[in-house]
């Protein structure tokens, strides 16, 4: 297991790409891979500093952890912000014209036509989603 933990802040989402990046890029996954899961870490990391750390979470943290299995890639997303299950929101209709749209909720939406599984539970003080990844074949 491979653990990145960074400051709730909006400069360190980019360092916890580029983490998960790197490690897609050095198990040689392809680039869509690579791309979907970074876009995913890049929301969700977002999502957590702007909304649950208020951008106010210098003194929190986000834990990453990337578990490499032999048919998913499973990533475990930590942080201390108040109790919020991102999962139990509507999607957003992708269908309606772009001037009738409501605004959020767009990025979980992509988050989960992305990842073939995300399971939230709130344990120990923190929000756990667990996002997992299929392997491309």
């Amino acid at each position: 297991m491979h653990k990145l933990r960074v400051p709730g802040v909006i400069d360190q989402v980019r360092v916890a790409c580029d983490f998960v990046k790197n490690l897609a890029h050095q198990a040689g996954m392809d680039d869509r891979f690579m791309f979907e899961c970074e876009l995913s870490i890049d929301e969700i990391c977002t999502n957590i500093i702007e909304h649950g750390y208020q951008h106010n979470g210098a003194d929190k943290s986000i834990e990453i952890r990337v578990e490499m299995l032999p048919q998913v890639w499973r990533f475990t997303i930590l942080d201390e912000a108040p109790r919020f299950n991102p999962l139990i929101t509507d999607d957003p209709d992708p269908s309606q014209p772009l001037d009738e749209r409501e605004q959020g909720g767009w990025g979980i939406y992509f988050v989960k036509q992305y990842m073939q599984r995300i399971a939230y539970r709130y344990e120990n003080g923190r929000n756990c989603l667990v996002l997992e990844k299929a392997l491309p074949t």
